[in-house]
């Protein structure tokens, strides 16, 4: 595993302008403890697509294509839309692979916002109970877990309920699934996996953030600004996150993380197009939701 010390010394051998910084994350994976990352790719996961050439989210949710961002904008930042920040807190998933629950409720968090164009309204899902109840094998926190199997909770439960009702507590992992106890206020009613990349700009700059995976090298550990580009070929596994925008210019996509605040900047990321298999090895999930 590379230290800090050794993660700048790469960067700067290899003329990167990126930055490593000392974390929490860092820190507990240099004495040996690994983070939790949580997403398991395999086998046909569950449909829940609309039709191929369908109009997506934007169109879905009565949101007009380039209502927020010109059409081929350089820049699309959901948390900067208009001077509106329509992208939820930063979430910290600790020590427990549930990286894909907290992936999709961060994307249905953030197209909530959007689709009431209210970057205040309150739409704080159960990760809890989307992930302790969504996950049938025993020890989720280890095993991890599928977005397409994810959605389709939420679409087939008839959705999720607040986080105030079953907080994500480590301490407190049984399922918490009656509708009376948490009823449900936002559920998924369809999604598509996205590709191709132009196809991969336009169902964030139409929709909103989508759910995406990537593969996590060691050096990312320690990411704190900047365009991040691996150093390093050390793999440590295969992590859920929601990518909520794109800046051409710099050529990267704008990622938000469940690592908490201490890590990347404020818990979010720049990482660059073409590197950690963002946009060639996994799709996007462009999602459509309904307010309950």
């Amino acid at each position: 595993m590379l230290t800090l010390e050794e993660v700048k010394k790469a960067i700067k051998d290899q003329c990167l302008d990126w930055v490593a910084a000392d974390n929490r994350v860092g820190r507990n994976t240099m004495d040996g403890h690994l983070p939790k990352l949580g997403f398991a790719p395999k086998g046909r996961e569950p449909g829940g697509y609309w039709r191929k050439g369908s109009s997506n989210l934007g169109r879905h949710a009565g949101i007009g294509m380039g209502s927020f961002f010109p059409d081929n904008p350089q820049l699309v930042d959901w948390g900067d839309a208009r001077g509106n920040d329509y992208l939820p807190a930063i979430r910290d998933q600790k020590n427990c692979g549930a990286c894909v629950a907290f992936a999709v409720c961060a994307v249905m968090e953030a197209r909530a916002k959007i689709i009431k164009q209210d970057q205040n309204y309150k739409a704080d899902l159960s990760v809890a109970q989307l992930f302790f109840c969504g996950v049938k094998e025993k020890d989720p926190c280890e095993n991890g877990w599928q977005i397409g199997e994810a959605l389709a909770f939420c679409r087939d439960n008839g959705g999720i309920g607040a986080e105030a009702a079953f907080p994500y507590d480590l301490s407190h992992t049984q399922c918490i699934n009656d509708k009376n106890l948490i009823p449900p206020v936002m559920t998924v009613d369809k999604w598509r996996k996205v590709y191709e990349s132009d196809q991969r700009l336009d169902a964030i700059r139409e929709g909103g953030p989508v759910a995406g995976a990537m593969v996590v090298y060691s050096d990312f550990l320690g990411s704190s600004s900047v365009v991040y580009r691996p150093t390093t070929q050390e793999v440590i596994g295969l992590h859920a996150i929601s990518i909520v925008g794109y800046d051409k210019t710099a050529g990267a996509w704008l990622v938000q993380n469940s690592w908490g605040r201490d890590w990347g900047k404020g818990g979010f990321a720049r990482i660059a197009f073409g590197t950690c298999g963002i946009d060639h090895e996994y799709p996007f999930y462009d999602v459509k939701i309904r307010l309950l």
